[in-house]
């Protein structure tokens, strides 16, 4: 089974302030890609204008992703916001999962997308994420995983 936190660090989650979805993702996308580059930062996102889909997961809670083979492994950002917003088709959210992920780990991104989903649905994820507090959302998803 694949751990969150595996992929989830303090670091990769953000306050985001902006309002406008292409400022969001591109904070977003930063904090997935902080550990390359600059100019292969650049590279990646090109490549990914267009390609992001956006899933609302209702509760306030968003999933953009894209697969591409630009990236090594699997890359995680979190965008907590202080106030919910349309980003997507459905009802407004507060929290934004944004995952890269390389075709070849295709079965661990979706392994983790189920693990995500299930850890979002337990009782007191939303007062979690919606706390704004880094230390506060890496606590639920390690107590999460030290119980599940």
């Amino acid at each position: 089974m694949v751990n969150l936190l595996s992929f989830i660090n303090e670091e990769h989650i953000i306050i985001i302030n902006e309002r406008k979805h292409e400022a969001i993702l591109k904070k977003l996308l930063d904090a997935c890609l902080m550990d390359y580059p600059a100019e292969k930062k650049v590279e990646i996102k090109r490549e990914l204008i267009g390609q992001m889909k956006d899933v609302n997961l209702g509760k306030g809670y968003c999933l953009t992703h894209a697969r591409l083979d630009a990236v090594d492994d699997i890359h995680v950002a979190i965008g907590l916001m202080p106030k919910k917003l349309k980003y997507t088709k459905g009802p407004a959210v507060q929290t934004i999962f944004c995952i890269l992920t390389p075709h070849s780990k295709s079965r661990t991104y979706l392994s983790f997308t189920a693990h995500l989903t299930r850890m979002l649905s337990e009782q007191g994820s939303r007062k979690a994420f919606s706390s704004l507090d880094k230390k506060q959302v890496v606590a639920f998803i390690k107590d999460f995983e030290e119980n599940s």
